[in-house]
């Protein structure tokens, strides 16, 4: 007999982010045997969130979550097995001062399950409380698979580079600016909204890119397929902060559903989601080997394509929820 689960969250559609993406997707994959409780709004905190889990507990054989913070520590004070969902982010600021990261331990070795979104955070959650997790890659959503393919990109008269994301300096939206102040036969369409929105059109106006870079903020996602069917180069050269980092980077293997070969920098994580010389090229945190990674895809539309159907032909075969959250049916 299959087990129940509870899964409460403040984060799930229609609620926009890459947690409830992947909450969302895991539904439906594994269906009647998982429950949400979605949290929108007025979220317990502190004793009335570990009574009110308790309260909905009963009904259930295990507890998930996708939030160390609080609804893990809650689930450390309950008498139920739990499992915790670890992405990258959320790990750092649970290690951020001596108290939090001591019952971020408590935390993870008495859940009976981690997950993590690549191996690198495994190994990082194994030298910090010796816990083994379970490595659950995030996916692309089934809605962006039927739309996608590959278009026919040979004829066209321009290249233009992509970057899909939030606009926060580590993004590295502000590098690609600077790489094409000397690139002036290259387009640049930006995706996305954020604090950096008036940095970028600042410096869009200071380099007198207006003609070569176009920024749209206000986009759904159904229109994303024709976006990355319209560009021909994706390039994310993130960096790492000491409140942010890309822990994998599911950006990468969209692109690569429509063939767009991907330019990112060499972070563990993000070396598991484009494999260096195959799916794309991985650089330094450098502004030089950002340049000439560019211009060495720009310049040879044969090395585009094979990179490009290698990142399909990948994410198709790995990274469908299918693929990935069967890991998770076997713990049922």
């Amino acid at each position: 007999m299959s087990k129940r689960i509870l899964l409460p969250t403040p984060d799930f559609t229609p609620q926009r982010g890459g947690v409830a993406r992947y909450l969302s997707a895991l539904k439906q994959v594994l269906g009647e045997n998982i429950v949400i409780k979605y949290w929108p709004t007025n979220f317990p905190r502190g004793k009335k969130l570990v009574k009110k889990i308790q309260t909905l507990a009963v009904d259930y054989d295990e507890i998930w979550t996708s939030h160390i913070y609080p609804i893990g520590n809650a689930l450390r004070k309950i008498r139920k097995p739990y499992l915790v969902m670890l992405h990258g982010m959320d790990f750092d600021l649970a290690r951020r001062n001596i108290a939090r990261a001591y019952f971020a331990r408590k935390i993870l070795k008495k859940a009976k399950v981690v997950t993590v979104n690549s191996q690198a955070l495994a190994n990082e959650v194994k030298k910090f409380c010796g816990v083994d997790s379970l490595v659950v890659y995030p996916v692309v959503s089934d809605a962006l698979i039927k739309t996608s393919h590959i278009p026919n990109r040979l004829n066209r008269k321009t290249v233009k580079l992509l970057t899909v994301g939030r606009l926060v300096e580590r993004k590295g939206h502000l590098k690609i600016l600077e790489v094409l102040k000397n690139l002036r036969d290259v387009k640049y369409l930006i995706v996305g909204d954020g604090e950096m929105k008036t940095e970028i059109l600042k410096k869009i106006a200071e380099y007198k890119l207006e003609d070569q870079v176009e920024l749209r903020t206000e986009v759904a996602d159904e229109d994303l397929p024709e976006i990355y069917k319209e560009a021909d180069i994706f390039v994310m050269p993130t960096s790492k902060t000491n409140t942010d980092r890309e822990g994998f980077g599911i950006v990468y293997l969209e692109a690569g559903l429509f063939g767009l070969p991907s330019i990112a920098v060499n972070h563990p994580g993000v070396d598991e989601a484009v494999l260096d010389n195959e799916t794309g090229i991985l650089i330094n945190d450098s502004q030089e080997e950002l340049k000439s990674a560019i211009i060495r895809l720009v310049e040879n539309q044969s090395l585009c394509l094979k990179m490009g159907l290698a990142g399909r032909d990948r994410t198709l075969a790995e990274f469908t929820a299918e693929a990935q959250f069967q890991k998770l049916q076997k713990l049922i």
